[in-house]
């Protein structure tokens, strides 16, 4: 899964989306300082317009991202 995340931001994308993926855990983890996290992981995963541009994953958020997913891969070894 880590590969998965690392090949690009698309397929970072494409997990997020997926059905079976619960982003609000997810949020919260990598939006630990917001108050509404789930808001804005959702905000950059659809590019909602926002002020002078969209929102969208940045490369920050990508490697939070795959920080998380290794922790997850470890737990459950």
């Amino acid at each position: 899964m880590a590969n998965l995340i690392r090949n690009s931001e698309m397929n970072a994308k494409k997990l997020l989306t997926h059905r079976y993926i619960n982003n609000a855990a997810i949020a919260d983890d990598l939006f630990p300082n917001q108050k509404h996290s789930k808001q804005t992981l959702s905000n950059k995963l659809h590019e909602v317009l926002s002020g002078t541009g969209n929102q969208r994953l940045t490369e920050k958020d990508c490697q939070k991202l795959l920080a998380l997913f290794e922790r997850f891969l470890n737990e459950v070894r």
